[in-house]
């Protein structure tokens, strides 16, 4: 009970940090018309709604625990209706109205903007079933990545409110001085793993996709060795927000190694030539939103264009000066 009055500062600003992570995607995803970035988007808002509707029971739970606790005492449970409650709830039931809202308009403008998107990307450059399979496993591992980007942090900031709250000096002791620095370095780690998986999968650099391996499951580890410590399972089993995004930080990071792997092993298909000309070309104007403009371009001087800074761009993707093709 009393974790659910402390919790409920701490989960405004998460809800608000999410929030505004969620505009700089939408701003992104819209710009670069990524269906997989508007999955994402779609999926935090119905995660949203769902820790909104939480949050109501959690009030409700607190207040029967509350007025059973009191029932039997000098101060009388009344001495907290109405004016207590009264507030929360209508806070929460806003909360709980706006998100329930929010994810039917995201699903709406999902829908129609991914039967949009989805007919574009494709038209830029001929490719076959086979390579658009790679491509959309590509895309699908880098929102996983920038999901746990959002959902991560969120979690260790959480954790490390727990341990330097003196409220639970006694049960942490000197545990704290183990479970801050591993919660530091998972903090730098992270921003370093993501960079790692984005360059190092889409230009199919073994060494650099190695290390991010290597570091995926370092922070892997940390993550699970917090269940040691008698502080950390407390706060878990009686803090239900706490404990659904630190599941989902969880799962969120064995599902991007997984993804990873499998990337891995479509290296040498020429998945990393196919970015390098969508790249070339978005370079040159062909913008996705404006294709039809793009159409009317004149093709002998746009196969000039590419075979001048063709070569410029294979040297930093490391390529040989082998050509390939990327049609069937």
């Amino acid at each position: 009970m009393v974790a659910g009055f402390r919790s409920n500062s701490l989960e405004d600003i998460v809800f608000i940090a999410i929030h505004g992570y969620l505009l700089f995607i939408t701003v992104y995803a819209i710009a670069y018309e990524s269906i997989p970035h508007i999955i994402m988007i779609f999926a935090t808002r119905f995660l949203s709604a769902v820790w909104a509707i939480g949050r109501v029971i959690e009030t409700l739970v607190v207040k029967k625990n509350l007025h059973k606790l009191l029932s039997a005492a000098r101060c009388q449970p009344g001495f907290f209706e109405p004016s207590f409650y009264s507030d929360r709830h209508i806070f929460e039931g806003c909360l709980v109205g706006i998100s329930v809202v929010s994810v039917v308009i995201e699903a709406f403008v999902a829908t129609k903007l991914g039967q949009t998107f989805s007919k574009r990307p494709w038209r830029v450059v001929q490719v076959s079933s086979e390579m658009r399979k790679m491509y959309r496993l590509l895309l699908g591992f880098s929102v996983i990545v920038q999901m746990a980007g959002l959902i991560l942090p969120a979690t260790v900031a959480l954790w490390v409110e727990q341990i330097l709250n003196t409220s639970f000096k006694d049960i942490v002791g000197s545990h704290r001085y183990i479970y801050l620095p591993i919660s530091l370095f998972v903090t730098i780690a992270l921003p370093i793993w993501m960079t790692l998986g984005w360059f190092s999968l889409r230009r199919e650099r073994t060494r650099a996709t190695l290390v991010f391996f290597f570091l995926g499951l370092i922070i892997l580890s940390c993550w699970s060795i917090s269940f040691a410590s008698p502080m950390f399972r407390w706060t878990f089993t009686t803090w239900w927000f706490f404990a659904t995004i630190y599941v989902g930080s969880t799962a969120l990071l064995c599902a991007a190694l997984v993804l990873a792997l499998l990337c891995r092993r479509n290296f040498g298909n020429n998945l990393d030539h196919y970015l390098l000309v969508q790249s070339r070309l978005s370079a040159m104007g062909f913008a996705h939103g404006h294709f039809e403009k793009d159409e009317k371009l004149n093709e002998a001087e746009v196969s000039s264009d590419l075979d001048e800074k063709f070569d410029e761009d294979r040297s930093s993707w490391g390529y040989g000066l082998e050509k390939v093709s990327l049609s069937d």
